[in-house]
């Protein structure tokens, strides 16, 4: 074992500080704030690019990054997920892990470079072997990236981590958005793609002080932790980037597009939204994870949270999808409504579950959250194989809330098993959020349904306005009814409206 001091920058011993709730809140606002960011940035960029490039554009960058995504597997260790979850980290823990992370790297370049042509030649399509050659130098950056940025999450620094996040994602839209009006094709994506990992490797250099050399000391430490966490990446990949390559290559690089611009819109307001959270909480998780009560209560909290947002927005974009299409990305978008419609819903499925993973590695069983994906994409795998060849982009919207339909209850069960969680506790958080949605969901079809068709953009905006008010009415006053009918009970609710008053009352003294 080397003897280095630890590196200037983080406490090498994880304490849980006595106002943990507060940092993990304030972790939780940062995070959302980035999130709030990046979702802009990336819905103007997305608005303008839809009106610039055609489908078929998207479509052939997400096949080859999806490519580029499935090779870089090999690297996909977690082992910033374990740096975070042990106890106590060294320099040696660090440098193991940058080592690592750096040779996988290159090997993933060179192995992108040199297949290439192959890859081109499997999906027909020429253009695929020089936008893969740039996407390898990408790979190459991303494995050279420092891990200091991680111990800025451990150390729950989370200024440094909003500033680091941000520079990562402003990078890549200020390249791609100029490129693109000035070329006027696939290429703006994809250079875009090359700066904002260039940009991502500068930042994790300058944000941290540390500096990572080679070393394997610390191997076992990690690996033992990190095996896990490889096999659940590897699933999420499958989950996430299955259905662009097998759209790929049954039916069109036009149908990825579709997907690809159905899954970014429709998701926004669930799991973007559930992200950022999810990323606070698995530092506190990791800090409490000795106290079965306070991760009970803790789990219980942040699901209801949870629930009272995505549902609602889940919902409301299928609800409204037609509109949003037509006011945002134009009529060449049309096709791509029902898949938004179905991935929308899964999204808030979905979306409840996933502070089940934040979970599952605090408590240091990350094979459970292996065995969950497992099981989504065991279902989401023949689903595709069926349903895209004979209706394409949704086809494979509609496999993915079919494996969302069975893996996210038998996720909610075995996590509540695991932190002790009564069926009671469970219904209890869930159960205002999903009678809500349901009665905002008919509010805003009744509403839609009696106001004249949208003919034009202006109409359609008027109308998308009109939903939006009437689903966010319906919705506010039906939870908060039925929770005032309830006898008021600790949540989401009273948090919320706890936060509200104390925001009034410091205005009104001020």
């Amino acid at each position: 074992m080397l003897h280095h001091g630890p590196a200037e920058g983080w406490n090498p011993v994880s304490q849980a500080p006595a106002n943990l709730g507060g940092r993990v809140a304030a972790g939780a606002a940062w995070a959302m704030l980035f999130k709030l960011l990046e979702r802009g940035l990336g819905l103007i960029s997305t608005l303008i690019l839809a009106r610039i490039l055609v489908p078929e554009d998207f479509g052939l960058v997400a096949i080859a990054s999806s490519f580029v995504a499935l090779l870089e597997l090999m690297r996909m260790f977690g082992f910033d997920t374990a740096l975070i979850q042990l106890r106590t980290v060294t320099p040696d823990h660090m440098n193991t892990a940058w080592t690592f992370a750096a040779g996988l790297g290159l090997g993933i370049a060179a192995l992108v470079a040199a297949t290439a042509p192959l890859v081109a030649d499997f999906y027909g399509d020429p253009r695929l072997a020089p936008v893969l050659w740039v996407l390898a130098l990408a790979a190459l950056f991303n494995g050279l990236e420092s891990n200091g940025p991680v111990m800025l999450r451990r150390g729950l620094q989370w200024r440094k981590d909003f500033i680091f996040q941000t520079v990562r994602k402003t990078a890549a839209v200020a390249f791609t958005i100029p490129l693109a009006i000035l070329w006027r094709n696939y290429w703006a994506l994809v250079v875009g793609m090359l700066m904002g990992r260039f940009a991502s490797l500068v930042a994790s250099y300058v944000i941290s002080p540390y500096r990572p050399r080679p070393s394997l000391a610390a191997r076992a430490d990690l690996w033992g932790f990190s095996k896990w966490v490889f096999i659940s990446n590897m699933l999420q990949f499958l989950q996430q980037r299955l259905p662009n390559l097998i759209m790929g290559r049954l039916a069109s690089p036009a149908a990825v597009g579709y997907f690809g611009m159905a899954r970014d819109i429709g998701t926004i307001p669930t799991m973007e939204m559930v992200m950022p959270i999810n990323r606070a909480a698995f530092p506190g998780y990791a800090k409490i994870a000795h106290d079965p009560r306070r991760m009970r209560e803790g789990f219980l909290k942040l699901l209801a949270a949870i629930a009272l947002v995505v549902l609602p927005a889940g919902i409301g974009v299928a609800a409204t999808a037609e509109l949003i299409v037509k006011v945002f990305l134009g009529p060449k978008w049309l096709p791509a409504v029902p898949a938004m419609q179905v991935l929308s819903v899964y999204g808030a499925l979905y979306g409840l579950q996933s502070n089940a993973n934040a979970a599952y590695l605090a408590i240091g069983r990350p094979r459970l959250q292996t065995a969950m994906m497992l099981a989504f994409v065991a279902v989401l795998v023949p689903g595709l194989v069926i349903l895209t060849p004979r209706f394409a982009q949704t086809g494979a919207a509609l496999a993915c809330l079919l494996a969302a339909a069975v893996a996210v209850p038998l996720n909610l069960v075995n996590v509540c098993h695991c932190l002790g969680i009564r069926a009671r506790e469970l219904f209890g958080a869930l159960w205002r959020p999903v009678l809500g949605s349901a009665v905002m969901a008919v509010a805003v079809w009744a509403t839609l349904s009696v106001l004249p068709d949208a003919d034009s953009v202006p109409t359609a905006a008027l109308l998308l306005a009109a939903g939006v008010v009437v689903g966010a009415l319906s919705y506010s006053l039906m939870v908060l009814g039925l929770w005032w009918a309830s006898g008021r009970p600790a949540g989401a609710e009273r948090w919320l409206l706890d936060r509200v008053t104390t925001r009034l009352r410091g205005s009104e003294t001020r």
